[in-house]
């Protein structure tokens, strides 16, 4: 009986830890202005279904849609150096894996931008 609880235990802590090397990122998501000036409206706030997922263990950077939507996405250093492009929303970005620090996910919509930061450490 012991061996079954001990069994079920280790059992039961497998995907707890697998799935600790994940991690979402919370995007902030505003509205551009004219001359692509962001505005701040006080109204109801911007959805867009966006998901920003940080793999620890591969070091990628997943970003998806379920919708059809034309965005272009950035990851830049704490310098504003650009890490990793792609110019479409549903698509997989590479870290280096050496790379400790701050990262700025940027999405940007043709009317919106969507911001996301990561803390990158060992």
């Amino acid at each position: 009986m012991r061996k079954l609880f001990l069994l079920l235990g280790v059992l039961l802590s497998i995907p707890i830890q697998l799935s600790a090397a994940k991690e979402d990122v919370p995007l902030t998501i505003a509205k551009k202005g004219q001359g692509n000036k962001l505005t701040t409206v006080k109204r109801s706030p911007m959805h867009v279904s966006v998901e920003v997922i940080y793999d620890t263990a591969s070091h990628t950077i997943e970003v998806s849609s379920e919708e059809a939507v034309d965005a272009q996405v950035y990851v830049r250093t704490e310098e504003g150096d650009v890490l990793g492009y792609s110019n479409c929303l549903n698509a997989t970005l590479n870290i280096p894996s050496d790379y400790l620090g701050l990262l700025t996910v940027s999405i940007e919509g043709n009317e919106w931008i969507a911001e996301g930061e990561i803390e990158i450490r060992y």
